[in-house]
């Protein structure tokens, strides 16, 4: 009998105990996203604007308007490319963020702790969920608002 309860111990120590991913650790994980996909959606909304900023050359060569008018116009059209850089940009946010993690050995040290790394996925899934629900709301009710508007004039 006592070579048994040793051969459960030995088992035990071999096999990691595979703990939930903690609150702290999902906050951590999801603070690593936040800054790079940020940054992505900041870069892929400024690039969409610059492509768009030389079809608005003929509105101030050819029919006079104003720098105003055209800085005005091409921010209310960055609404609407926020919402369709969302999804790009938290793709980009979670290969940086998680490469950087990789790179750091954090995930090493992850597993290690006995916790598995595809458990990392669910903050990066609930980061994603939340982008894409501000995303909707921001192509649905804010570019019906800027409709209005521009069939207004105000």
């Amino acid at each position: 009998m006592p070579g048994r309860d040793s051969d459960a111990v030995t088992e035990a120590a071999a096999r990691p105990e595979r703990r939930p991913l903690g609150r702290a650790l999902a906050v951590h994980v999801a603070r690593e996203l936040v800054f790079p996909t940020l940054l992505a959606l900041a870069g892929l909304t400024l690039l969409a604007i610059a492509a768009e900023l030389v079809s608005y050359t003929d509105l101030v060569v050819n029919r006079g308007f104003g720098a105003s008018e055209v800085t005005e116009i091409a921010l209310l059209s960055a609404l609407p490319m926020v919402g369709r850089a969302t999804p790009y940009s938290v793709l980009l946010g979670a290969v940086i963020a998680l490469g950087r993690l990789a790179a750091d050995r954090e995930i090493l040290a992850i597993q290690a702790s006995g916790i598995a790394p595809l458990r990392l996925v669910a903050p990066v899934v609930s980061f994603a969920a939340a982008l894409t629900v501000a995303a909707v709301a921001i192509t649905a009710r804010i570019r019906s608002r800027l409709s209005r508007t521009s069939s207004t004039g105000r």
